[in-house]
């Protein structure tokens, strides 16, 4: 079963419980403000803690804020952490086709891993790829969600 967990002009987070699976789709602009930003991160853990996935997918493909190195440490300081502690194990990236989106994302996972070395992190093309890493250790779950 899937539940609308949250729904704003920024980000759509969908939450299936029995698959301890949290879906968020991010449509973040180019012309957003760092502020605006920290409180998107904001509602991102809201639904972390809300729902205590232990599988999360984060859609970026609609995302074009890019990410300054000075928010790219406030995340992995503050988000990164509290989203281990709620019970994330496995974050998977679908990533934005724009150049800088995507490598401002890349540099805040690549910093993570070093903060955080045993939460399991991937890069996809597609949200089918994405769930198939996500779940690979699972094929009960994984023949529920295709």
């Amino acid at each position: 079963m899937k539940i609308l967990l949250h729904e704003n002009r920024f980000i759509k987070a969908y939450h299936y419980p029995s698959l301890q699976f949290l879906d968020t789709i991010w449509f973040t602009t180019a012309q957003m403000l760092d502020e605006e930003y920290r409180n998107l991160m904001g509602t991102y853990l809201y639904c972390v803690e809300k729902c205590r996935p232990s599988y999360v997918m984060i859609d970026s493909q609609a995302a074009r804020y890019s990410i300054a190195p000075d928010m790219q440490d406030w995340v992995n300081e503050k988000v990164y952490p509290q989203a281990v502690a709620w019970g994330v194990r496995r974050l998977a990236f679908v990533v934005s086709q724009e150049f800088y989106t995507q490598m401002s994302l890349e540099q805040v996972v690549e910093d993570s891993k070093q903060m955080i070395p045993n939460l399991k992190q991937g890069f996809f093309q597609h949200r089918e790829e994405a769930k198939k890493w996500l779940f690979k250790d699972d094929s009960e779950t994984l023949h529920l969600l295709f």
